[in-house]
Formats: structure tokens, C-alpha cells, sequence
């Protein structure tokens, strides 16, 4: 049985091995941009001339095209003809751009677990939604300063090592800003996996990303593609909008696990995708502050996510 899980998912969350353990195939492809996936065959990162190209990409192309070239990679080198899907938070937008965007993909996947779900943004809240406003600006930012990604370099891994590693202190002011970005569950932050965590996360990605899902926060609730404006979105897509991606076409079996205390995935934001998708059901984590990363590294993820998903694949 093979089994695809992203978006990023870190050694600490245990749930690959559980999965390994029990029998399953695990892959765990890492989106383009981030820090062990860097590579092309054609443009640096790095350079000046070729950056602006390189990182031309938001989760429309890593799942319209990463994501699909990782499916059929892991088919074609396992032999199997299905696999299961599990994508936490930006691995579940990529997936349900590419499922409603090239419909056949659906026939690959056996079911799909939901972790944190993202599509609809209309109602994220806390300094998320502060951040989401300045999409536009950031994006004259990146044009300006022929600056095209953040967190994608050595030097903000070292960084964020040192401060979160120095003593108590700093360790403390890492946990808060885990939960400024996330929501608060100290309960469920086991604060000695810190130095673990800041080795792998933040692993870097695009602008275009940020700004994309600023659009999505403030575009009156719709899931759709990159706005470039007007004049290039007639270019592109031959209309004064960006399409808005088809939920209907995503026939795939879909769970999504949702909690009170996200303050990205929204509980109102997550009903309103499930109610579009054709195969949905939700479940709602019992723990009333778990957040937003408590589905890759809470304590408790075991008992209140990861045996449900177990029980689900062994069902479908």
C-alpha cells in the first residue's frame, strides 16, 4: 500500500514511521523552494538573472504540476495503480488545485485525510489575518528589491537555531511566535522538540505564495488562481478574473480534520469546503485549543488525529 504525505511533514510528528510500522509505503515529497528541494534543471535559485523565473510558483503550480509528477513517479516505481493521500495546511491546497484542475488524477487516489484544510480563507483570524493584508504591497516589494522568496536561505535556519536555542528565555520567545502564526496550545507544544522543529521549519517558499494566499483571505471567499490584475489576467486566462478552481470535480474520498482553535484553517472556512466537495466528511479535534500545528507536533496527535486517519485507510 502506498501512501504520499506533505506538505513537509517533520521526523518529530511520528506519523510517518506509525505508518511504516504498520505496513505502508510512505513518501514524503518536499514542495519545490524549500530547503532539501532547491534543485533545477535549468534556473538557479540563487542567481540574480534567474531567480525572478525560479520562483514564479504558488500551490497552483505545485499542485497542477509538482504534485502530479510526484503521484505518478510514486505509482511508477512501486507498480501500484492507487495510492493514499494525506496533506497538512498547504499540502491540501495543492491538492484540491490539482484534483479539481486535471480531474483524472482523482482515479490515483484512494482517499484523502485532510489536516488543517485550506482552500477558503474568508475567515483567518489573529495576526494571520493581519498579515494577509499587505498581499499586494509585498508583492510590489518583491518586484522592486528583486527579491522573490523568504525563509529560503541558510542563514535564516542558523538564525532561528541560535535564538531559539540560547537559554530558557529564548526558547519561551520561540514558542510564542509558534503560536502567533498558529494559534496558542501551550498544552500541546512539547517545548524540548523547539531545537528539532527550528532545524527544519521555516523551509522557505515563494512570495508569489504569500500574495496568493492573501488573495484568497481577501477576494470575498472564493478559491481560485493567482490574480495578476486585469490586463495580464486576460492574457492568461482570457478573463477579467481568475478562474475559480471546481470543487465538484474532486471525486476523491475526502476527511477533513478541523479544530476550534485554528486560527488559519477556520471551522467556518473548512464546513464551507466540505459542503462544495462531492465525497466529504469533517471531523472536528476534540482538544478545544488545538491549533494549526498541533497536527504535525502536538503531544496528543496521536490519539486525536492519527488514529483516525489509521482507521480510515484501513477502512477505504
Amino acid at each position: 500500500m502506498d501512501l504520499i504525505g506533505t506538505n513537509d511533514l517533520t521526523d518529530e510528528d511520528k506519523l510517518g514511521f506509525i505508518l511504516a510500522d504498520q505496513g505502508y509505503d510512505v513518501w514524503m515529497p518536499n514542495n519545490r523552494g524549500t530547503t532539501y528541494s532547491k534543485k533545477h534543471r535549468m534556473l538557479n535559485p540563487d542567481s540574480w538573472f534567474d531567480e525572478d523565473k525560479y520562483w514564479d510558483f504558488s500551490f497552483h503550480e505545485l499542485g497542477f504540476y509538482d504534485l502530479a509528477a510526484s503521484i505518478d513517479y510514486i505509482l511508477k516505481a512501486t507498480g501500484h495503480s492507487t495510492l493514499y493521500y494525506i496533506g497538512h495546511s498547504e499540502g491540501t491546497t495543492q491538492f484540491f488545485a490539482l484534483m479539481s484542475s486535471r480531474p483524472t488524477y482523482n482515479q490515483k487516489v484512494i482517499h484523502m485525510s485532510a489536516l488543517a484544510p485550506v482552500a477558503f480563507m474568508e475567515n483567518i483570524s489573529g495576526p494571520e489575518r493581519f498579515s494577509t493584508m499587505y498581499g499586494s504591497g509585498l508583492e510590489r516589494f518583491s518586484k522592486l528589491f528583486h527579491s522573490y522568496s523568504v525563509f529560503s536561505g541558510t542563514l535564516t535556519h542558523l538564525l532561528f537555531k541560535l535564538l531559539c536555542n540560547l537559554n530558557l528565555t529564548s526558547q519561551e520567545l520561540c514558542n510564542h511566535v509558534i503560536y502567533l502564526t498558529s494559534g496558542q496550545d501551550p498544552k500541546q507544544l512539547n517545548s524540548t522538540l523547539i531545537p528539532t522543529i527550528t532545524s527544519f521549519v521555516p523551509a522557505g517558499t515563494s512570495i508569489k505564495q504569500l500574495v496568493h494566499y492573501s488573495q484568497l483571505a481577501h477576494n470575498g471567499g472564493k478559491f481560485r488562481q493567482y490574480d495578476y490584475g486585469k490586463p495580464i489576467n486576460k492574457v492568461i486566462y482570457r478573463q477579467d478574473n481568475p478562474p475559480e478552481y471546481d470543487l465538484s470535480k474532486v471525486s476523491t474520498p475526502v476527511v477533513l480534520y478541523h479544530a476550534s482553535n485554528d486560527w488559519i484553517a477556520d471551522s467556518m472556512d473548512v464546513m464551507k469546503l466540505c459542503k462544495q466537495l462531492p465525497n466529504c466528511s469533517m471531523i472536528l479535534i476534540s482538544w478545544p485549543s488545538f491549533n494549526h500545528m498541533d497536527f504535525m507536533w502536538g503531544i496528543d496527535a496521536w490519539k486525536l488525529v492519527y488514529e483516525s486517519i489509521i482507521e480510515k485507510l484501513k477502512r477505504y
